[in-house]
């Protein structure tokens, strides 16, 4: 599988850009789809589920080959909606691909799986009907990674961070270049605004609410604090930062069972 990477001149745009991308001539054994077709294909697979599309964010690099969205779908769970991402290329750098994430309502921020599920190569043999297909096989699958993003998030509210142990995590963090050293300042900010946030609890009918504050550190604040900090940033580096706070979550998630 192609890792993606981050890329100099990538920015966010709007789907009309994405779609006003022209598809190349192919040849013979390379059969480039447009971002438009993808696009296309993967809005009909989720109609096809009954949901609809509530927000589209795009990503193209500087030269429009490369592309990169994320959608916020009408499923709601535990504070959060899921969100189908993919990506695709028409300058052979990468496979279509399909994976999951969730967008948190209260702080409005993404979380990316670092998982891809790349479905297709460019060849002549994929047509509309068979994107079409594929594209149905690959939310399926991206469904999977979906749930499994949420009850991995939903995890990280139950294991707090003691001091010294936090300090350990922002090393972490900075080292693997979640962020760079230059915004610890904005991360910390960052932090106490995840810490102070209102929470809301019902009964499981849906009645009786609560509010109360979390002011303990856990290591959902941690997460949400880092991505907090990536959202003005393009899709690529979204994606490529959530794989390495994901590695570091994980790897404190195991050191702490």
């Amino acid at each position: 599988m192609t890792r993606l990477l981050t890329h100099a001149g990538t920015r966010r745009t709007d789907e009309g850009e994405v779609r006003a991308v022209p598809e190349p001539d192919f040849t013979d054994t390379w059969h480039p789809v447009s971002h438009a077709r993808v696009i296309d294909a993967l809005d009909g697979a989720v109609r096809d589920t009954g949901l609809e599309v509530m927000e589209r964010e795009y990503s193209l690099n500087q030269s429009g080959t490369r592309m990169f969205g994320a959608w916020t779908l009408d499923f709601k769970t535990n504070g959060s909606a899921y969100s189908l991402v993919f990506r695709n290329s028409i300058d052979k750098s990468m496979l279509v691909g399909v994976g999951g994430g969730l967008k948190t309502f209260i702080c409005d921020n993404l979380m990316i799986s670092a998982d891809f599920l790349s479905f297709s190569k460019h060849t002549s043999g994929l047509d509309n009907d068979r994107l079409i297909e594929m594209s149905k096989d690959a939310l399926t699958g991206a469904w999977v990674h979906m749930e499994k993003l949420d009850h991995w998030h939903r995890q990280l509210k139950t294991v707090d961070v003691p001091a010294r142990q936090f300090k350990e995590i922002v090393y972490d963090l900075i080292d693997n270049n979640v962020f760079s050293p230059s915004r610890l300042r904005a991360f910390q900010a960052a932090h106490e605004e995840e810490r102070n946030l209102i929470r809301v609890s019902k009964d499981f009918t849906g009645q009786n609410p609560h509010i109360y504050y979390d002011k303990d550190t856990s290591l959902h604040t941690i997460r949400g604090a880092c991505t907090r900090l990536m959202r003005t940033e393009n899709l690529f580096a979204v994606a490529e930062r959530n794989r390495r706070l994901i590695a570091v979550c994980d790897d404190y998630l195991e050191r702490a069972a």
